[in-house]
């Protein structure tokens, strides 16, 4: 397993040196994003960035856990630190745009990923946090172009033209339907077909695929407690017995 191998290399250089900013960094990571251990990765993050405080990555990590356990503020302090160290990089720039739109500050959040996706219009994954946007927002033109322009960049015609389709044809009921159905070829961190069950209204079936995901360790459930894309679900009790497990 390439995670267990990943873990047990950062752990011997850790043993080695514990001085290496770089391999607490990944031990943290990994601790958060597939055991689920967000003390340990926490502390894993702050001990790595005073070893290193001019490191954009361990910044970078720590906030990104920071904004999936919804403590926003720091989580924007964090990533902005990072950007401060590495202002270029379009991955911090996008992780940014994207925490804003977790914190829900949704104007800010379409300004900072537009910005992504005009210094790289082939930068796939700020189309994708743009359709997120502005499908909490209403703004279903929107959603569907900037879904489309991101199953394009990757290549995706297959999965891009029949959605486009059905939303020209039957509106934003149809395209849910049409997304659903192509649920398994949007390859992103920040996918799940849950979040188009939720819009639907079948909610039975949104939790059957968080459940799996939760079983599986997929990355996406890092991503439950504060996606409002999911906010259909959150009166269910059985979202919060599920975020409680996580």
């Amino acid at each position: 397993d390439a995670i267990l191998k990943a873990k047990e290399a950062a752990f011997r250089a850790i043993s080695i040196d514990d001085s290496l900013a770089e391999a607490q960094t990944v031990l943290s990571s990994i601790l958060a994003e597939f055991e689920h251990d967000f003390v340990s990765a926490e502390s894993g993050f702050k001990r790595s960035i005073e070893l290193d405080p001019n490191t954009a990555s361990s910044r970078h990590y720590y906030g990104q856990l920071l904004s999936q356990l919804g403590r926003h503020e720091e989580a924007l302090a964090e990533i902005t630190r990072a950007l401060e160290i590495d202002p270029l990089s379009l991955v911090l720039n996008w992780i940014y745009g994207s925490s804003l739109f977790l914190a829900r500050r949704y104007d800010d959040a379409v300004e900072q990923l537009t910005k992504v996706a005009e210094s790289d219009p082939d930068f796939a994954l700020a189309h994708y946090s743009l359709a997120s946007v502005y499908m909490v927002q209403g703004e279903y033109n929107k959603c569907v172009a900037e879904l489309v322009r991101y199953l394009e960049i990757r290549g995706d015609l297959d999965v891009a033209n029949p959605i486009r389709e059905s939303y020209s044809e039957q509106g934003w009921h149809g395209f849910l339907l049409a997304t659903v159905e192509k649920g398994a070829s949007f390859d992103s961190p920040w996918h799940n077909p849950s979040i188009f069950l939720a819009a639907l209204g079948e909610k039975d079936n949104a939790f059957l695929e968080l459940t799996k995901a939760y079983e599986n360790r997929d990355s996406y459930t890092m991503l439950l407690k504060v996606d409002p894309r999911l906010d259909p679900l959150r009166t269910d009790l059985r979202f919060a017995e599920l975020v409680e497990k996580i």
